[in-house]
């Protein structure tokens, strides 16, 4: 599994704090890390909410 994310993090519980991506906070995306998973690939599915249709 990778991680990568695509916006600065804002920590409201920390006075607002807010880290950018890259070592000058301004890359447009930073990978965040990587986890190996001995099972192999996975599928995550959406679940549609009740009453509506794609």
């Amino acid at each position: 599994m990778i991680n990568d994310r695509y916006d600065e993090v804002v920590f409201e519980t920390n006075g607002g704090a807010s880290f950018g991506m890259g070592p000058d906070g301004k890359a447009p995306f930073e990978r965040e890390g990587t986890m190996p998973l001995p099972e192999g690939p996975f599928m995550l599915l959406r679940r549609q909410p009740l009453g509506t249709r794609e």
